[in-house]
């Protein structure tokens, strides 16, 4: 009689570490994904925020270089590049700013601003839609 219960003991401490060892795997899993998610959204806002700071900075050049065309801007750990289009008594910014999201070896996340400036010396924002990371 010692000797079944044994072996039931056995099967069932087999039929545990197997349920443990799945939901170890399974808890492992899920906390690669969040951390993964974390990092891109930080990516993204870096990006949106090195875009922002692109804007503010090229509002300020085009007061004194009023047919600037292009600029770059390094921020922290992104780039921003930013084309410019005199339209009459406004001009047309397209800011496209990278972010290399830290310990993410994929591809950088990109933000993109788009504004309409206007008015003498500092231009004011008329018009502004960005988009925000892929």
């Amino acid at each position: 009689m010692n000797r079944s219960h044994n072996g039931s003991v056995v099967v069932l401490a087999l039929f545990v570490v197997a349920f443990v060892s799945s939901m170890t795997t399974l808890i492992v899993s899920r906390s690669r994904i969040d951390s993964h998610d974390t990092i891109v959204e930080r990516g993204r806002l870096q990006a949106f925020y090195a875009a922002e700071g692109a804007l503010a900075d090229l509002r300020t050049r085009l007061a004194s270089e009023p047919d600037l065309a292009s600029a770059t801007f390094e921020i922290g750990r992104c780039t921003a590049e930013a084309s410019v289009v005199r339209q009459e008594e406004a001009w047309n910014v397209t800011v496209i700013a990278k972010a290399k999201p830290f310990g993410d070896s994929s591809l950088p996340v990109l933000c993109r601003v788009k504004a309409t400036l206007r008015g003498p010396g500092v231009p004011s924002v008329v018009r502004w839609s960005t988009d925000r990371g892929h």
